[in-house]
């Protein structure tokens, strides 16, 4: 704990982040996944929820994340720059798969999902602004493939946990797909995390070449073919190559793993339509923000996004079904 952590409020910021990874607990519940007493449980929930940050359902007794969650919530993504950059791509890139997109950055030893966008389907995977997962697991392996060899040693040997039967737990076969990732120059997993779902991540790069972040498309496993992978995979490498050009890092010329089918603007063309400025991102580092002016152009799109009959016929609209939840 920090020297100069209060720690009330650090408990705080424990029973939010509870409430936010697991909706709908109620006192007991949420007592028993902190460790501490159910008055003091109470007397923070009740705070929290007096302040706007919790509801309480009156039926279940379970508590929710507030609509002022909400907006500290959006407040930080819009003033995230990576996050605000790379919105459009990931838009663009929800629209042509029709897939839940996210971007996700390194916290750690964990990563974090910072900017997301979700198809209007009845059936999508859903994913939270926030939620992390370990570097073992799914699309974060990128990130541990691209560390060091001792700090990637560290981590393995601190444990692998097992989240489904596909999960890699064995450190050897880990090491193994690791080398793979670095080879490949992108991670595709099967069911690491949730065993019915499909993970398909490109790497993003800052101006010194180093991994900044990752877009990773997400689909239900029964809809993702071996071709439609390779399609899904195409676009992502290529909203990828376009979100590192906007952070400054030129691609090497015959690397065919980030060659995008799609043009990119010039950078006069770039430099016309956005007023660009270096701030400081933690954990990124030098992140040029964006402020676009007053257009109806589209900036961005990939290749050809006309769909095939089966999802042109499809009327992609929000009902009352559930949503497949995972996290990647």
């Amino acid at each position: 704990m920090h020297a100069y952590s209060v720690a009330a409020v650090d408990y705080a910021v424990d029973v939010l982040l509870a409430v936010a990874e697991m909706p709908d607990q109620g006192v007991s519940e949420i007592a028993r996944r902190l460790g501490g007493s159910k008055q003091r449980i109470f007397r923070m929930l009740r705070t929290l929820e007096g302040r706007g940050l919790l509801v309480r359902d009156a039926a279940s007794k379970g508590y929710r994340l507030g609509f002022l969650a909400l907006t500290l919530g959006t407040s930080a993504q819009e003033q995230n720059d990576l996050a605000r950059l790379s919105g459009p791509l990931i838009r663009a890139l929800t629209e042509a798969t029709q897939e839940t997109v996210q971007l996700r950055i390194r916290d750690g030893g964990e990563t974090v999902c910072i900017a997301k966008s979700e198809p209007k389907r009845d059936v999508r995977v859903n994913v939270m602004v926030g939620r992390k997962s370990p570097l073992h697991v799914g699309s974060s392996k990128m990130f541990l493939a691209d560390m060091p060899e001792e700090e990637a040693e560290r981590i393995i040997a601190a444990g692998l946990r097992r989240f489904t039967p596909n999960t890699i737990t064995d450190p050897d076969r880990l090491r193994a797909r690791l080398a793979a990732i670095r080879a490949d120059g992108h991670c595709v997993s099967r069911g690491e995390m949730s065993v019915d779902l499909v993970s398909i991540t490109a790497p993003v790069f800052d101006a010194r070449g180093r991994l900044s972040a990752t877009i990773n498309v997400a689909a239900p496993a029964a809809r993702v073919t071996d071709e439609r992978a390779t399609e899904i995979l195409r676009l992502a490498k290529d909203a990828a190559q376009q979100l590192s050009q906007l952070l400054g890092h030129v691609a090497p010329e015959a690397s065919p793993s980030f060659t995008s089918n799609q043009s990119l603007p010039s950078p006069s063309t770039m430099f016309g339509l956005c007023v660009i400025r270096m701030v400081l991102v933690p954990g990124c580092g030098a992140v040029p923000s964006i402020r676009r002016k007053a257009s109806t152009r589209r900036l961005f799109s990939f290749g050809d996004t006309t769909r095939p009959p089966s999802v042109r016929s499809t009327v992609f609209s929000i009902s009352a079904k559930p949503a497949m939840t995972a996290v990647w």
